[in-house]
């Protein structure tokens, strides 16, 4: 039987998820985070498009990316994030992409309409 993991040993158990994954692949660089709280491993990263690094680790920890979601940013600009999360040798690992709305031309229409403006409902209307 497995013993529980202390405070300490949980984030061993992370810090050492995230050295064999660096070690293992050639990943893009993200900003990491260690949790004192919980047995999750957090990444971050936030560029104009994300979508390729998402896509990078999504295929070395063998996951699939959650589905997009379109949000206002507090500087007014529309963006999207989009997460991964997955259990990768025992540690649970979350990847928290936000990218420029342009880089998911697929969502044009929806943030039309967060914003009020549907080219999809005016055409239909005209």
């Amino acid at each position: 039987m497995k013993p529980q993991p202390t405070h300490g040993s949980a984030q061993l158990e992370q810090a050492l998820a995230l050295v064999e994954l660096l070690r293992d692949y050639e990943l893009p660089p993200v900003s990491w985070t260690l949790a004192s709280t919980s047995a999750a491993l957090t990444g971050a990263i936030a560029t104009d498009n994300a979508r390729p690094t998402l896509a990078a680790y999504a295929a070395a920890l063998n996951g699939r990316p959650l589905s997009p979601d379109l949000f206002t940013a507090a500087d007014g600009k529309q963006r999207v994030a989009q997460c991964l999360v997955v259990a990768w040798r025992g540690v649970q690992v979350n990847l928290i992409a936000t990218s420029d709305l342009s880089a998911y031309p697929e969502l044009m229409d929806a943030a039309a309409d967060v914003a009020g403006h549907s080219p999809v409902r005016e055409a239909v209307a005209a």
